[in-house]
């Protein structure tokens, strides 16, 4: 009976040896709940290290890695921890993106109630060595309800968490990551919110309101001097304003673009304006003939495609899908 007690004893610190990983620590969240919880604080880690995605086919366009999956149907398994509901207290796996009360935890709340539930994820990745020193890279969430507190590497990403599930929301995470190892990422949301009583006024209506990472997490790595984003004005008679957003601007001298089709036939003529150092928007303007137009019942689509260029070479290439309408 001792010999059976003893290789037992054996089996459990061999198998938590290897759930703690090659290390031998545990994971210490960054974050505090304002309470003690059961087992949050530290916990062997559960999921696979996330590697370093491949590069795209040209060194000036934006470099992606995904982190969680890209959709509901393919998904990546993170660490997970619900303060309350079913499945309490104890770290797991869960499905990323994907609400939680679906994947079993928590409980369901009706849109104006208050659910009193947190959930904190945990993911370690790798990133690409060229990154370090090469690229300026964002950390992107599509969607998160409601209220979000992300911290890299145990340094949070901004002064404050951000409020609200349906919109886009990036942080510069740059000088936070290890080019050479192992990163950790910690999202630990609030299905509540401070903001919980205005962000109900707004939305209204009559529905279930279920919280945590429900859209994809990536990362994005683009050159030092880049495109940040893109306002596209397309009207019906075939007037286009483009406000193109920058950063970073040393070398680069213009900014041109031109009208595609989705199978890349071109419309019209090259759009072009020259910046300046330190320049970080630039509006484009043209006009095109008897484009197609998009509605619900016809929704024709055409691509802006849009490059940053030095003197000798084009350095950041992006592209946005608009439709020619007027509302």
């Amino acid at each position: 009976m001792k010999k059976f007690a003893l290789i037992f004893a054996l089996l459990i610190l061999t198998i938590q040896g290897v759930a703690v990983g090659s290390t031998g620590e545990l994971l210490r969240q960054s974050h505090d709940w304002g309470k003690p919880l059961e087992r949050f604080q530290e916990h062997a880690y559960l999921s696979d290290v996330g590697e370093p995605s491949k590069a795209p086919e040209s060194d000036t366009e934006t470099w992606t890695q995904h982190l969680s999956g890209t959709d509901k149907d393919h998904t990546v398994a993170w660490d997970f921890y619900c303060t309350d509901g079913r499945n309490k207290r104890e770290w797991s796996k869960i499905q990323v993106p994907s609400n939680w009360e679906m994947q079993g935890f928590g409980k369901f709340t009706y849109y104006d109630t208050k659910s009193g539930e947190k959930g904190s994820y945990n993911y370690r990745f790798r990133v690409p060595e060229e990154w370090g020193k090469r690229r300026h890279v964002s950390l992107v969430f599509e969607g998160v309800s409601l209220e979000t507190h992300a911290y890299v590497n145990g340094k949070p990403v901004a002064k404050e968490p951000h409020s609200g599930s349906y919109t886009r929301f990036s942080y510069d995470v740059t000088d936070m990551l290890d080019y050479d190892g192992i990163n950790l990422l910690e999202v630990h949301v609030d299905n509540d919110s401070s903001l919980f009583k205005n962000l109900v006024a707004a939305e209204g209506g009559d529905y279930w309101r279920f919280g945590g990472v429900y859209r994809p997490v990536y990362l994005q790595a683009q050159p030092i001097e880049f495109i940040e984003r893109c306002a596209i004005d397309a009207r019906a008679d075939g007037t286009l304003k483009a406000d193109v957003y920058l950063q970073g601007i040393q070398h680069s001298d213009r900014v041109t673009a031109r009208v595609t089709t989705l199978d890349g036939k071109v419309l019209g003529g090259l759009l072009t304006e020259r910046i300046t150092a330190g320049q970080d928007k630039v509006r484009l303007t043209g006009k095109f003939e008897n484009p197609l137009l998009w509605s619900a019942e016809t929704p024709n689509l055409y691509r802006l495609e849009i490059t940053l260029s030095g003197a000798t070479k084009t350095i950041h290439t992006t592209s946005e899908r608009f439709g020619f309408r007027t509302v």
